[in-house]
C-alpha cells in the first residue's frame, strides 16, 4: 500500500458505481475529514497515472475532505480482473442497494460464467442468496424496485412472490408495501391472502384495503362482495336485453355487405396501390380483432 495524489487518479473507463446517497457521501467526506480514509482503494498504472479499480465514493469523499492523497493498493491488473474485483468489492463493502447488488452479481455471472453456487461461495454466501438477488432483476420487479423511494430488499421480493406468485402480482403487493411502508411481515401476510383469495374481485380488494386498517379482512370481504355483485348485475343486464343481440346481428350483415362490395370493387382492379396496401393492413388488423371475437363467442358456449 502506498499513498497516491488523488490528481494522478482518474476514474474507471467501466464504473460500477455511478450515483450515490448524497446524505451518505456528506457523511463519508465528514468522516474522512475527521479520521483520514481506514479502508485503501484499489488502482492499476495508466499511462502517466493510475485508474480506479475500485473505490470510487471513497475519492469522491477524500475530495470532498480536501484530501491531496490517499492510501491505495497499486497493482496491475487486466480489465476483466479489474472488473471483476471491482464487483466484487463493491458487494461486500460499498453501500449498495439489493438491486445494484443484483445488478453486480449477474455481471458477476455473465463475465465468469461461474454458478450461483460459485458466486455464493466468493461472499461467503448460500446459492440462494445469490438467487434472491438475481430475482430482483425480473423486469416487473425491477420497475418496483428502481422506482421505490425507499431500498426494497430481496428478502421484501421474497416474500411477496410466496406461493409462486407470478411476477406481476408479486410486483403489485411490493407497489402496496412501498406506498404503506409495510415490514417484510406485513409483506408476507399480504402475500398469503393475495394466494388464498377466490377471485380477481378479491385480490384487487386486498391491494386497494389499506393493510394496516383494523377492520382490513372485513373490507376484504365487503368490497369483494361489492364488486362480485357489480359483475353479476352487468351480466343479467346484458343477457336480459335482445336489444343488444339484434343490432349486434344487424351489424353482422351491414359488415358482410360491404365485404362484398369491396371484394367487387378488388376484382376488378379498382384498387389504386396506395388503397391497396391500406386495404391489406386493415385487413389484417381486422382478422386478428374477428379471431378475438370468435374466441369470446365461443368460449360462451
Amino acid at each position: 500500500m502506498t499513498q497516491v495524489r488523488l490528481d494522478m487518479i482518474r476514474d474507471s473507463s467501466d464504473p460500477i458505481r455511478k450515483t450515490w446517497d448524497e446524505d451518505k457521501m456528506v457523511e463519508l467526506a465528514q468522516s474522512i475529514h475527521e479520521q483520514g480514509v481506514i479502508v485503501p482503494i484499489k488502482v492499476r498504472p495508466a499511462g502517466d497515472g493510475y485508474e480506479i479499480v475500485y473505490g470510487h465514493r471513497r475519492i469522491e469523499a477524500a475530495r470532498r475532505a480536501n484530501l491531496t492523497e490517499i492510501p491505495a493498493v497499486i497493482e496491475g491488473v487486466d480489465d476483466e480482473t479489474a472488473l471483476i474485483q471491482a464487483l466484487v468489492e463493491n458487494v461486500q463493502r460499498e453501500d449498495m442497494t439489493a438491486i445494484e447488488t443484483a445488478r453486480a452479481l449477474q455481471r458477476i455471472k455473465d463475465e465468469t460464467g461461474e454458478s450461483n453456487i460459485e458466486i455464493g461461495a466468493t461472499f461467503g454466501k448460500a446459492e440462494r442468496w445469490v438467487r434472491d438477488h438475481l430475482v430482483m432483476l425480473r423486469p416487473e420487479i425491477a420497475k418496483v424496485a428502481e422506482s421505490a423511494p425507499a431500498p426494497i430488499t430481496a428478502e421484501h421480493v421474497k416474500e411477496a412472490r410466496r406461493g409462486h406468485m407470478p411476477d406481476e402480482q408479486a410486483a403489485t403487493v411490493l407497489r402496496k408495501a412501498v406506498s404503506e411502508d409495510l415490514s417484510k411481515r406485513d409483506i408476507r401476510k399480504v402475500a398469503d391472502a393475495m394466494n388464498a383469495a377466490e377471485d380477481d374481485a378479491e385480490r384487487e380488494a386486498i391491494i386497494d384495503t389499506p393493510y394496516r386498517d383494523p377492520a382490513f379482512e372485513q373490507m376484504v370481504r365487503a368490497k369483494a362482495g361489492v364488486a362480485r355483485r357489480a359483475v353479476k348485475q352487468e351480466r343479467r343486464e346484458r343477457e336480459a336485453n335482445p336489444r343488444e343481440v339484434k343490432e349486434f346481428l344487424d351489424a353482422i350483415k351491414m359488415f358482410t355487405d360491404v365485404v362484398d362490395k369491396a371484394k367487387s370493387v378488388a376484382k376488378f382492379g379498382k384498387f389504386s396501390p396506395e388503397a391497396k396496401r391500406f386495404t391489406v393492413g386493415w385487413i389484417d388488423g381486422l382478422i386478428e380483432e374477428l379471431s378475438q371475437l370468435r374466441q369470446t363467442l365461443q368460449g360462451g358456449e
